[in-house]
């Protein structure tokens, strides 16, 4: 199928029972259709982050994350940036986002959450 909704839909069922070869395969399909498309970003790299295939995950979320940030995929980075022993670089990703993303409050809110969060986590002395 050349539809990344339909391929998005797929890749999930396939993960869901198991199939994570095929799944990895439909998301990536879907993403050289639409790599700005944020719900197959999303996904594919939540994937790679589970097979342990960290800088392709990190790949999949830098590109949407330069061109059409969002605050899921900006969280979803800096949380791996956070995993990966760079909270400085975790910080500053969800600082540029919060500049950069003209969302809904709600979407605000998640990102300062975030921050609030990595801040305590990461750099209190508490």
């Amino acid at each position: 199928p050349k539809n990344i909704h339909i391929l998005h839909a797929w890749g999930h069922l396939e993960q869901k029972y198991g199939n994570v070869d095929l799944a990895r395969d439909l998301w990536s399909q879907a993403y050289t259709l639409d790599p700005m498309n944020a719900y197959i970003s999303h996904a594919l790299s939540n994937l790679e982050k589970r097979l342990r295939n960290f800088d392709r995950a990190r790949e999949v979320l830098q590109n949407v994350v330069q061109q059409k940030p969002t605050a899921a995929v900006c969280i979803s980075l800096a949380e791996l940036e956070r995993q990966l022993g760079s909270p400085e670089r975790a910080r500053e990703i969800l600082q540029d986002g919060l500049r950069r993303i003209v969302q809904s409050g709600e979407e605000r809110g998640k990102m300062l959450l975030a921050l609030a969060w990595l801040q305590e986590d990461a750099f209190s002395n508490t």
